[in-house]
């Protein structure tokens, strides 16, 4: 019998979603520029009227962002007017989700009771992505098929085309994870049945936007069981034409042995697949391995992580890394006390220097999340990730699923947990400067509160400046799971630049973000259009004074200053929200020089920004607190009224 695992590492959920009727309500509250990302209330996705079935459910379970607040979601739903899922793209622009699409093929491609979805999406750049997954054909079987987005539209899915002779009279394929370097440069890995009746892992490249042949993973004679059983589970591509896929495959020994290896692609041309080496009598005799995920720092410099069976049929974790195109020998990770542990999702941003997640069963009982990260390729120490008191059940449980990372140090993993009423909740953490926080529940608003109900996040995708999206599935008022997403609205102050702007003290007591980042030319604050509603609405300031202030019509979640000029100073910034909102405070620096000035808000990254004049006397008296100009409230309560509807979806993975 075909072990499930060699059906691939992502698996589309078709039924079983868990049902929860409670809701746990917490307090809203605001927040300033902190040491992690702040993560806003998510949302459910809003479907057209009766695409979605009454009784039926939906989810994503990938997603990829180009920029913040522009990203694609993919994932299933069932349908209306069949019950059967089907797969569906979700498409943000600026931080607005528009409705999902359900995936178009071509006329008599599809059977009617089509049981399919999406698995991976991979966007290199704006407005260019891929997905992969599969669907059942007008012949009733599973196939594996292709969906392109090129300049911001979708084309039809494509089925993956096979070599005659390649598949089994009755065929079953599937592609379950994507990578692409560059628009219309990309590859997909998966698995095939075979005409043995075993499966082959295979792998099918595109291009400038046009899919090759599918390739085989092909082994050395007497290296795979006589009825070959192998799938590829993640690739990872660090230029056009160079990439590299780990699966697992049965070996030789035994039928119902399973080791892990990899293939790798040197400017488009694949390579013979290779076993992963472990030291001598570290694994079982019949060995049980397994490898989830795979990342590519540059050509020939990856990583590569899942679990492996000890020589006393225990279960750990390991990692394997390849240096200049060579591979190392598997490397165990020791986490003391450990009675199981696996690593589930792996990210290198420069040879050797990688971060990794996975979950370990402690000897207390139970199941948590960990972390760890390689400097130069040396891997520290396991990090087991904490949650708030009173967060999780009695017995444990918290696994994560996926993890991006915005820099070195900088990276977010999300997951869900075991509540204290056993049900299974979203989660999400995230490390600064090498620095795990604590694991935040997933929330959604109810009413005028934030609230917490029964899902999971899937994915997660994060931009350089920090700003993340999360997608997955929580179960809305009615018990059922619908697409979710949560983003963080604000992201730490950079700690990058090259020129310094030093502050007068300030005795304000208001939170505020300090940057670093250069303030503006004069001739650019001169430049900037007079707001059309004024930035304070007291133009008479004192020097020393501190100001709040809230104003929109910047791009969702960018980089925003706070300047007073003539000679341009940077007295506070912050980041703008999805709406394009951003709310500041600073002080008037106490040199400043009595007179006339200017103030404005500026985004360094799109050029947005807006000017007022201001009079400026000197201090007579001490400053006892803020000034909050008279348009915040205003602002923030437009704001409220105007929270669009965020649609998401999920994918979901099995061992």
């Amino acid at each position: 019998m075909l072990h499930s695992r060699f059906l691939g590492k992502a698996r589309t959920i078709l039924i079983g979603f868990a049902v929860v009727t409670g809701v746990v309500v917490v307090s809203q509250s605001m927040a300033s520029a902190t040491a992690e990302p702040v993560w806003g209330d998510g949302v459910f996705a809003e479907f057209a009227a009766g695409v979605l079935q009454s009784n039926g459910g939906a989810a994503v379970g990938s997603v990829s962002c180009w920029s913040p607040g522009n990203c694609v979601a993919v994932g299933g739903f069932s349908a209306n007017n069949t019950g059967n899922y089907k797969p569906f793209t979700i498409t943000s622009t600026n931080g607005v989700w528009g409705t999902p699409r359900e995936a178009v093929f071509a006329s008599g491609v599809q059977a009617s009771y089509s049981e399919s979805g999406f698995e991976s999406v991979s966007c290199p750049s704006a407005g260019n992505c891929t997905a992969v997954g599969k669907f059942t054909t007008a012949a009733g079987r599973t196939a594996a098929f292709t969906m392109v987005y090129t300049n911001s539209t979708w084309g039809q899915a494509e089925p993956v085309v096979f070599p005659n002779g390649t598949q089994n009279a009755t065929p079953d394929s599937s592609l379950v994870d994507v990578s692409c370097s560059s628009a219309g440069n990309c590859t997909a890995v998966g698995s095939y049945k075979n005409t043995a009746d075993g499966r082959n892992a295979f792998a099918i490249t595109s291009v400038n936007g046009t899919w090759g042949v599918p390739v085989t993973a092909s082994f050395a004679s007497g290296v795979e069981y006589s009825t070959p059983i192998a799938s590829f589970n993640s690739v990872s591509c660090a230029s056009a034409g160079n990439c590299t896929a780990a699966g697992a495959f049965t070996p030789s020994v035994s039928r119902f042995a399973t080791e892990v290896f990899t293939m790798t692609s040197t400017n488009g041309t694949w390579g013979q697949a290779r076993p992963v080496v472990f030291a001598t009598g570290v694994q079982a005799s019949e060995p049980d391995a397994w490898v989830y995920s795979v990342s590519c720092a540059s050509d020939g410099n990856c990583t590569i992580g899942g679990y492996y069976a000890t020589a006393d049929f225990d279960y750990f974790a390991f990692t394997a890394t390849s240096t200049s195109g060579t591979w190392g020998t598997a490397q165990p990770v020791s986490i003391p006390g450990a009675r199981f542990s696996e690593i589930k999702d792996v990210v290198c941003l420069s040879a050797g220097n990688c971060t990794a997640v996975g979950d370990y069963s402690p000897s207390t009982g139970g199941t948590v999340t960990f972390a760890m990260s390689s400097t130069g390729g040396v891997w520290g120490s396991a990090s087991t990730i904490t949650f708030p008191n009173g967060v999780l059940g009695s017995d444990p449980t918290a696994l994560p699923y996926n993890l991006s990372c915005a820099s070195a140090g900088n990276c977010t993993t999300v997951g869900y947990f075991r509540n204290s009423a056993a049900g299974n909740e979203g989660f999400s953490v995230t490390s600064t400067n090498g620095t795990w926080g604590t694991a935040r529940p997933a929330t959604v608003l109810i009413g005028s509160q934030s609230g917490r109900r029964t899902g999971e996040l899937r994915s997660v995708s994060c931009s350089p400046n920090g700003l993340c999206t999360a997608v997955g599935y929580m179960n809305n008022a009615d018990s059922k799971p619908r697409p979710f997403m949560t983003s963080s609205s604000e992201a730490p102050p950079p700690t990058t630049t090259t020129t310094t702007t030093t502050l007068a003290p300030t005795t304000s007591t208001s939170p505020s973000v300090t940057t670093t980042l250069p303030a503006p030319a004069l001739a650019t604050i001169s430049s900037l259009p007079p707001a059309s509603t004024p930035i304070v609405a007291d133009s008479s300031i004192a020097v020393g004074e501190a100001i709040s202030v809230t104003f929109g019509g910047f791009t969702p979640f960018e980089y925003v200053q706070l300047v007073v000029a003539s000679t341009p100073q940077v007295i506070g910034s912050d980041y703008a929200d999805a709406q394009g909102f951003v709310t500041i405070t600073g002080n008037l620096p106490s040199g400043l020089a009595a007179g006339s000035h200017t103030l404005a808000v500026y985004a360094p990254g799109s050029g947005i920004g807006f000017s007022q004049p201001i009079t400026v006397s000197a201090s007579t008296l001490p400053v006892t607190g803020s000034r909050e100009d008279g348009n915040s409230q205003l602002a923030l309560w437009a704001l409220t009224l105007g929270i669009a509807v965020i649609v998401i979806a999920r994918r979901h993975q099995a061992i």
